[in-house]
């Protein structure tokens, strides 16, 4: 069922899955462990003109406090 709707698999490096974890904390106020941002961090990875229009599934708040706190302070 996968190969029948599945369009390509996006590989995204660490530090932007970090990225979408701050841009969702500081911008949209919402909280996610880097699985749960990881959806969003592989639509940033593409050009606009590529994804269309997309839907990103948010998920898990599970995060360490102190890990949160390194990603949001990194600029």
């Amino acid at each position: 069922m996968i190969k029948e709707t599945l369009d390509e698999v996006v590989l995204v490096p660490e530090k932007e899955i970090e990225r979408a974890v701050r841009l969702l904390a500081l911008e949209n106020k919402l909280v996610t462990e880097g699985a749960g941002a990881i959806s969003l961090a592989a639509a940033l990875a593409m050009p606009k003109r590529e994804r269309g229009k997309s839907v990103c599934v948010l998920s898990g708040g599970s995060i360490d406090a102190e890990k949160l706190a390194h990603i949001l302070e990194e600029q």
